[in-house]
């Protein structure tokens, strides 16, 4: 044991030798948690107190992309979070993520979202020209914002290819002039990455006048984006938001409409005109009434826009309730799913029965939502749904 304090200067080799990798690569595991520490201060920046989860780290020069799913030999699709583990792509030549700072910081925000926040998404395929469902919209476009706000960087990254020399590049807080089929709106997650680091950037530009930094996003998405009862998504964070700042209700909507959003007024998304095949956004179910929903297809399967339709009601007296999804009209066979919640996933009707799903369950006094699809992914069906 010393006397005194010492410094002592270690290198971890990053194996490369001019056009390959010859030895081994001790430098990626410090590299990610570089990105990880990073993330850690800004959040510590806004709360000194906060309490960070278990967060396993997944990474291997054997982790690959891959159709199939099986993590224990390396095959993780792509580098995401996962029940609190991030798991990182590191097959060189082809998509190494370790040195890709954006893509660590951003799967560090879902584990932020998961851990500390709330998000509702389901994941799936997605990108800046993607219609999508509201829920992945968000959470894809927090995780690209987070990511420019830790880095200070608002030009994302992400590297692949022979010798790691291709890249994928977009700056989070413009417009990208070479796409034009960016689609902004609330289904966009282009659009939400640039309203959130708008708001967080101290860089006056166009509609953009604010510049609040990370604390008083933070507080909104560890207080009422956590216990919204909508769906979260863009709305339910700007109407949080605006209530939190409410001096500066003007600006946010000049921000918010710059990305083609109409003023954001309430949680469930009120008042849009946009898009009016896939609107509401939410309907209104009384108990003991029927409403009738019809999923579409228009922008792709499984999780863009329109696939999954929100319905929202309220139970004013405790007790036995039964839920009823059955199809209406359209194609011969379908198979209707729904999914319960009200601040958190209560329930799942998945059955594989043909035209029908059916559950009872006890249900306190609340609001609540349901999320209806249909497993097969075929236009031209429409359900009627009952609360009895």
């Amino acid at each position: 044991t010393g006397t005194s304090d010492t410094t002592r200067n270690l290198n971890a080799s990053s194996g490369w030798d001019v056009s390959s990798y010859s030895s081994g690569r001790v430098a990626a595991p410090f590299a990610i948690l570089d990105n990880v520490y990073k993330s850690i201060e800004i959040v510590l920046s806004a709360n000194t107190d906060t309490v960070f989860p278990p967060l396993l780290i997944n990474w291997s020069t054997h982790n690959v992309s891959s159709v199939n799913y099986d993590p224990s030999s390396g095959q993780i699709l792509t580098s995401h979070y996962r029940d609190g583990n991030l798991f990182i792509l590191g097959d060189a030549d082809s998509d190494t993520d370790e040195y890709d700072d954006h893509v660590i910081t951003h799967e560090w925000g879902h584990y932020y979202e998961d851990k500390l926040s709330r998000s509702d998404s389901i994941g799936g395929s997605h990108g800046p020209g993607m219609l999508l469902d509201i829920r992945v919209a968000f959470s894809e476009g927090f995780g690209n914002a987070f990511s420019g706000m830790v880095l200070d960087e608002p030009v994302y990254f992400d590297t692949h290819g022979t010798r790691q020399s291709n890249s994928f590049v977009f700056n989070v807080e413009i417009d990208d002039p070479n796409n034009p089929t960016e689609y902004p709106g609330w289904y966009s997650e282009a659009s939400v990455q640039r309203i959130l680091y708008d708001l967080y950037d101290d860089n006056s530009d166009g509609s953009d006048t604010l510049s609040y930094g990370f604390s008083p996003l933070h507080s909104i998405f560890t207080g009422t984006q956590k216990t919204t009862p909508a769906f979260t998504s863009i709305f339910s964070f700007i109407t949080s938001f605006k209530a939190e700042n409410s001096g500066d209700t003007v600006e946010i909507d000049s921000i918010v409409s710059s990305e083609s959003i109409a003023p954001i007024t309430d949680i469930y998304g009120v008042g849009r005109t946009n898009l009016a095949s896939e609107l509401p956004t939410y309907v209104s179910l009384n108990i003991g009434s029927t409403v009738n929903v019809c999923p579409t297809y228009t922008y792709g399967t499984s999780n863009k826009l329109g696939n999954h339709k929100y319905i929202k009601f309220n139970i004013d007296i405790s007790g036995e309730y039964t839920i009823t999804v059955r199809k209406s009209s359209g194609i011969s066979i379908t198979d209707p799913d729904f999914l319960l919640y009200n601040a958190s996933l209560l329930l799942g009707g998945i059955r594989g029965d043909d035209n029908i799903e059916e559950k009872t369950i006890n249900l306190d006094k609340e609001s609540y939502k349901l999320d209806i699809s249909d497993f097969k992914n075929i236009s031209g069906a429409c359900f009627d749904v009952t609360v009895n």
